[in-house]
């Protein structure tokens, strides 16, 4: 059940991600004549993502089991009684947001380096 629960959480999350990163692929590619303001705003614009992820893992404990996306995809089979279904599941979100934040800040690290770097180059 909790392998289940991980993944869901992880899915939804990942999802959430995916929809972001190709907002900020298309905007990276829009601004791509100008390659020192693409990478530093698609930076930005990462970064603002990975605060997002550290404000939903912050208030992931309060945010009701019921009103999450893991608790709609479980089947009905699959969920767990409700006093430990608030405490797994937002744990599981708390773990999956900030799996996806640390990765949110790796990939703003990228965009804000090679903005330096393509500045420092020229190019």
């Amino acid at each position: 059940m909790l392998e289940r629960i991980e993944y869901l959480a992880h899915l939804s999350v990942a999802r959430a991600c995916g929809f972001a990163a190709l907002g900020i692929l298309t905007f990276f590619i829009g601004m791509s004549a100008d390659l020192v303001a693409a990478f530093k705003s698609s930076g930005y614009l990462s970064m603002m993502a990975c605060a997002v992820l550290l404000l939903k893992a912050g208030f992931a404990r309060r945010q009701s089991y019921r009103n999450t996306e893991v608790w709609i995809m479980l089947k009905p089979e699959e969920r767990p009684s409700a006093g430990i279904a608030q405490q797994v599941i937002s744990r599981v979100l708390r773990d999956a947001y900030l799996r996806f934040a640390r990765q949110a800040a790796i990939l703003t690290a990228l965009f804000l380096a090679s903005s330096a770097v393509v500045a420092i180059a020229g190019i």
